[in-house]
């Protein structure tokens, strides 16, 4: 039983009087709360109850701490092993520092064929390069050299299982380069150091589902940014025989960084990460009104790209306290302005602003992955 009382103090020619005013009464309505299930890396809580009258708390909910990995037998392969997680299926993963030589045969997977961009028809921007070696295992170089790749689609085959990519932060951004990753029913590692794209585009495409995308970002800084802003909408057509002017178009969405639909880890030993998507375009201004006629609608904003885009939210995992991450959408594009109407007929209304893009990601920090 809860009991309320309002007390008033009354002056009256300097004397103070008391009055109560009435009391409140009321039995609390017992309501749970409902428990939170705790999972590898998320604390959870017991139930509890509360009174959802007088916001009273009748049985506190109680910390449940996070459970912890459970990890299985680390499994080695050529040059990393790694180890899953038999509760949630987390993968944690591991790159030797030491990887086997160059000449070694393709029998025991040992070599990394480095297929260097720069004497690899890199004298022309706007080509598609496709890596057509035996091995399943790729190293790109894109450190300084006489010639630079923008305008660049690398297209790797289903074939490469592990691939490097290796920049240098002391050169400018590369221009439009995109890494195509091929139609494939076997699972990826890929593994960034270094590595600066700026892109009217999406910068790294992968449609292919249920695979796993295990990415390594390690180095100084690594940047995955779409600078341009999606076209924006035409103004509408001139006005119609009846007068009315006409709508506005909408503007482009904007393009994301990353797509990939199977699932995708990024594990960020780098200093610095970043990945944007772009902006969406703006709205078309609506058109005006000829004789006797409303002013056209305003287009509608376009939507601005995700830093990450698939099917699944991706996981990035900070493994070092000294690493900015920063994974986010690009803005959503501006409403266009509705068109003017004739004298005594009405203005188009605006449209609407696009939407930001998500992040697309999770990102979990080291601490909160340790078992």
């Amino acid at each position: 039983m809860k009991k309320f009382c309002l007390i008033a103090i009354i002056l009256v020619v300097g004397i103070a009087s008391v009055v109560f005013t009435g009391c409140d009464t009321h039995s609390h309505t017992v309501t749970e709360i409902a428990a939170v299930e705790p999972t590898c890396t998320v604390d959870g809580l017991t139930a509890g109850t509360y009174c959802p009258y007088c916001d009273e708390v009748i049985t506190p909910q109680e910390v449940i701490p996070a459970l912890g990995h459970v990890f299985g037998e680390w499994k080695v392969e050529e040059e990393k092993q790694y180890r899953l997680c038999s509760r949630c299926g987390y993968r944690e993963t591991q790159f030797f520092e030491d990887r086997p030589n160059e000449g070694e045969s393709d029998a025991v997977y040992g070599s990394y064929p480095n297929f260097d961009l720069f004497k690899n028809d890199c004298l022309e921007n706007g080509k598609t390069l496709a890596y057509n070696g035996a091995h399943n295992r790729l190293e790109f170089n894109l450190r300084g050299g006489t010639y630079r790749c923008d305008g660049y689609t690398i297209s790797i085959p289903q074939r490469i299982t592990s691939l490097r990519i290796i920049g240098d932060t002391k050169g400018d951004p590369y221009a439009d380069l995109k890494i195509l990753i091929e139609s494939r029913t076997s699972d990826l590692d890929i593994y960034f150091e270094n590595v600066l794209i700026e892109s009217n585009n999406s910068i790294f495409v992968s449609d292919t589902r249920n695979i796993n995308v295990n990415i390594t970002v390690a180095g100084e800084k690594c940047s995955f940014l779409v600078t341009s802003k999606a076209a924006n909408g035409a103004t509408g057509n001139e006005a119609g025989l009846a007068g009315n002017g006409n709508s506005g178009k909408t503007g482009a969405d904007g393009a994301s960084a990353f797509i990939v639909n199977g699932n995708c880890t990024i594990d960020v030993s780098a200093k610095i990460l970043e990945i944007q998507g772009g902006e969406g375009g703006n709205g078309g201004r609506g058109s005006n009104a000829n004789s006797f006629g409303n002013g056209g609608k305003g287009g509608n904003g376009g939507n601005g790209g995700n830093g990450i885009l698939g099917d699944n939210l991706a996981k990035v995992v900070v493994r070092s306290a000294d690493s900015n991450v920063s994974v986010v959408g690009g803005k959503g594009g501006v409403a266009g302005n509705g068109g003017s109407g004739t004298w005594g007929y009405s203005s188009g209304k605006a449209g609407s602003a696009g939407k930001d893009g998500a992040s697309g990601c999770e990102i979990v920090y080291q601490s909160e992955e340790s078992v």
